[in-house]
């Protein structure tokens, strides 16, 4: 399996880490009544959402002259306060095959499965919330 770490001709409109942050408030804001999210900051009720992104990569698979597939996987901790348990714990995963194999193709592939755990991860929230 190859990965790929860094794309020539890509101009990023911010970091990932940065960019999956802001996808992630947004989504959490249109899916959770009245909750707006700085990433480790506190939600309404005093909880604490806790995110770590442990693969954010492209992997070509079927060699690097066809399309990649984009690898997008998760990890959150919501609590209810800074010094307690965690209430849940859960991991997300996306595969997003790009349609080719350019620089537009797989910064799509990204962008669509950025968008998909973070909206999935903003239910997630809403339901162990309460909400």
């Amino acid at each position: 399996m190859q990965e790929i770490t860094y794309l020539a001709e890509a101009r990023w409109a911010s970091p990932a880490p940065e960019m999956i942050s802001d996808l992630l408030k947004e989504s959490i804001e249109r899916n959770v009544n009245q909750a707006y999210v700085p990433i480790q900051s506190g939600l309404p009720d005093h909880h604490l959402l806790s995110t770590r992104f442990t693969s954010y990569a492209a992997y070509y698979e079927n060699g690097s002259e066809k399309p990649p597939v984009i690898r997008v996987v998760a990890q959150a901790e919501l609590a209810r306060a800074a010094n307690s348990g965690p209430l849940a714990v859960g991991k997300f995963s996306r595969q997003v095959p790009a349609v080719e194999n350019t620089v537009s193709s797989v910064i799509d592939a990204f962008n669509t499965a950025s968008v998909q755990i973070a909206d999935e991860m903003a239910v997630w929230v809403g339901e162990n919330m309460g909400e």
